[in-house]
């Protein structure tokens, strides 16, 4: 189990609910003591807007379309993030960004925060959107 007790707020950006209270509960239970849900790119971007995040799950393709803006504006106020999703990383053209696939590990989900984490101070986003 890793501790993520040193993480402030992570936002799980997701539509599918189950999914998102998944990842909620593998995030609490690695000791992240305040995780958000936001169910489309719509209001995750109204979030990220008005309040700063520690870390951003993001699900590709939601219902509302794709997250390239949502990921415009993390890349802009330097707010690191992951991909969760079902599609394959040839998809989307993700950059360094680590990017985890559905159905989620709690290994996968907490290697890929670590190796975001790890390599904040020095991350440039190059992706191309």
């Amino acid at each position: 189990m890793q501790d993520l007790s040193c993480l402030g707020t992570v936002l799980v950006v997701e539509d599918d609910f189950l999914i998102a209270m998944d990842l909620e509960r593998m995030l609490a239970a690695n000791g992240c003591n305040c995780v958000e849900l936001a169910g489309s790119c719509q209001e995750a971007i109204e979030r990220t807007s008005q309040a700063e995040y520690d870390l951003v799950t993001v699900d590709v393709k939601l219902s509302d379309g794709d997250c390239v803006e949502l990921v415009r504006l993390l890349d802009d106020q330097g707010t690191p993030y992951i991909f969760v999703t079902g599609y394959d990383r040839g998809a989307y053209p993700a950059g360094p960004v680590p990017w985890v696939s559905k159905p989620v590990a709690d290994d996968d989900l907490l290697a890929a925060i670590q190796t975001r984490l790890l390599g904040r101070e020095n991350f440039r986003s190059s992706a191309e959107l």
